[in-house]
């Protein structure tokens, strides 16, 4: 696991290798470097762009500064992801 500082104190980055790990992960506080909360598809596009184990994860504009790009860049890259059915974001509701 990775440390990093958040909120004055040390949390832990959980090691990311899998699909499932990215699901649980969810359910614990992941926080970006800067402190903003990580969701389940934020998550995944770190992984997407950064590969399975990233050093740093980042939130949308953190990532957008990362790669010198806006924030609606980014957003739009993730939901290209989903709409191409990348199986590292989760599926989107079916609704009847």
């Amino acid at each position: 696991m990775a440390f990093f500082l958040h909120n004055g104190g040390f949390s832990q980055v959980p090691k990311i290798s899998m699909r499932t790990d990215i699901m649980n992960s969810n359910k614990q506080n992941v926080f970006c470097h800067c402190g903003s909360p990580l969701p389940l598809d934020v998550l995944s596009l770190n992984r997407k762009l950064l590969g399975d184990n990233p050093q740093k994860l980042y939130c949308l504009a953190c990532m957008a500064d990362l790669f010198e790009c806006a924030v609606e860049d980014v957003f739009i890259k993730l939901d290209a992801f989903k709409r191409e059915g990348c199986r590292l974001f989760p599926a989107p509701a079916v609704s009847e």
